[in-house]
């Protein structure tokens, strides 16, 4: 969805601008901007953040992704998200 809106827009979207439906969580708040996504645990203790982000940037009028690296421990492989890798 973010994809599609960058090609109409020029520009990155927050949840509501994509179309995307905000989950609801007991574990997690998830936060948006045009620059980010964000999803931050309220009970999960096992790393040194409870953060996981997805940066969103234009890249030749495409969407660039950057996902944090912040709990390898429990997401070893959200580090690849956005990732050709």
């Amino acid at each position: 969805m973010q994809d599609a809106y960058i090609v109409d827009q020029q520009a990155a979207g927050t949840f509501d601008q994509i179309g995307y439906d905000k989950p609801t969580s007991t574990v997690f708040t998830y936060t948006d901007n045009n620059k980010s996504f964000k999803a931050t645990s309220t009970v999960l203790d096992k790393c040194s953040s409870q953060e996981w982000t997805i940066g969103v940037a234009i890249d030749g009028g495409k969407g660039k992704y950057t996902a944090s690296d912040n709990c390898p421990t429990l997401t070893p492989n959200f580090k690849l998200i956005g990732s050709s890798k």
